[in-house]
């Protein structure tokens, strides 16, 4: 038997070539053929930031190893929020009812459900296209409004009889700001 790379004569029985290392046919024969196995993607975890007291946290990750959104019986439902409440509380140094306040609101944020909806049912989310138009930060409603303050002469008469001249300076104070406000949710916003 020769190599057939090289052509150097083997042993009988050989493997690989002893010259240059080339599988003999024996040795392609006699090779296991591994199955391919599919590679699960490994899913990203989504992030959505909230500040709890001074400090970021992910509330999508908290509401996921919580369980804070499955389904179960209303006891496995008060349980999952007690977690949620107790990883507020460890991961932002919150009080029992700041950490409370802000899980209970957790329940009516829609853009927090859409996520770990998307998450758990492995669909991706399209971030909606930058249209140019002004959107409410909170719910991305267009119906918005925008107040300008000007000079208040209550503030400007009340600082004046208080405190003299500066007091009535007091009055032009905030006057070129604008403030925003979604007609949809209420959120109020300075711009």
């Amino acid at each position: 038997m020769f190599c057939q790379n090289c052509g150097t004569q083997l042993n009988e029985g050989a493997r690989f070539c002893s010259n240059c290392g080339t599988p003999t046919g024996d040795a392609v024969q006699t090779q296991e053929v591994q199955p391919i196995q599919e590679v699960q993607p490994v899913q990203q975890m989504p992030y959505y930031p909230k500040k709890i007291n001074g400090v970021t946290i992910n509330v999508a990750e908290v509401v996921i190893k919580t369980g804070f959104f499955d389904d179960g019986t209303p006891e496995e439902k008060a349980q999952a929020e007690q977690r949620a409440i107790e990883a507020v509380k460890t991961l932002t140094g919150a009080g029992m009812i700041k950490a409370t306040f802000n899980v209970g609101n957790w329940k009516y944020d829609d853009e927090l459900k859409k996520i770990i909806l998307a998450f758990k049912t492995g669909i991706t989310i399209e971030q909606p296209q930058d249209d140019g138009e002004l959107r409410c930060p909170k719910c991305g409603s267009v119906h918005i409004e925008f107040n300008k303050k000007g000079f208040s002469g209550g503030k400007a008469i009340v600082g004046g009889v208080l405190a003299g001249p500066l007091g009535i300076a007091a009055g032009f104070m905030g006057k070129n700001k604008l403030k925003g406000k979604c007609l949809k949710c209420g959120h109020e916003w300075k711009i």
